[in-house]
């Protein structure tokens, strides 16, 4: 779930700039407490992952929404809240952290990441943002020398369209849980994930589109 100016945004190939209030027959707003009643009614769901893209952005925050949805449904949720140090975490019992290379510093990093979620950025195969500079598996090595064990990898320039690609993902190491975002779009997708060792995925368009049920 991508929140913008306190909607729900359908997220494509990472141009934020140009997402819009999200439209699915699922749906009849864009609302984020109604997404998470809808979704949860529809598929039974008890976490969910929420990008703060205008705390990504720097563009403000939509933490009110956010405070909303703890306070009124009972599910938990992942949040990545354009944290730039372990200082800037939001705390809550069912809020995890994603501290997310685009906007965390890793060059330095000594906090311990082990509580947290790190999502390696990347778009068009590199990492993007203030890690700019640095390869995948620097980034994933640095994590992992400070505790971190839970990961996504993020294809933004996927995300919303539908170009999977498992040949290029980093393997998951032993006590390891990773993820993946950008482009799954059918079970097949998700059984490829599994075969290299990946817990799941974060997945959106596939479930407002029908192809993932």
């Amino acid at each position: 779930m991508d929140i913008k100016n306190g909607e729900v945004a359908r997220a494509v190939a990472g141009n934020r700039s140009e997402y819009k209030p999200v439209k699915s027959p699922l749906l009849s707003g864009a609302d984020p407490l109604h997404f998470v009643e809808r979704f949860t009614a529809e598929f039974n769901f008890n976490l969910f992952y929420i990008a703060d893209l205008d705390a990504i952005m720097g563009k403000g925050s939509n933490f009110p929404v956010i405070e909303k949805l703890i306070c009124l449904t009972t599910q938990n949720y992942w949040l990545d809240a354009g944290y730039k140090t372990m200082d800037d975490v939001l705390s809550h019992p069912r809020l995890t952290p994603v501290v997310a290379t685009e906007t965390f510093q890793m060059s330095d990093v000594t906090a311990d990441l082990s509580k947290a979620i790190v999502s390696i950025d990347t778009m068009r195969g590199k990492p993007i943002g203030v890690n700019r500079s640095s390869t995948t598996t620097e980034l994933i090595n640095r994590a992992r020398a400070v505790g971190a064990r839970r990961f996504i990898f993020m294809r933004l320039d996927a995300v919303g369209c539908g170009n999977f690609d498992v040949t290029a993902l980093p393997r998951p190491e032993k006590g390891e849980s990773w993820r993946f975002a950008g482009g799954i779009s059918s079970s097949l997708d998700l059984d490829k994930l599994s075969a290299i060792g990946y817990s799941g995925a974060l997945v959106s368009t596939a479930l407002h589109n029908g192809s993932l049920r």
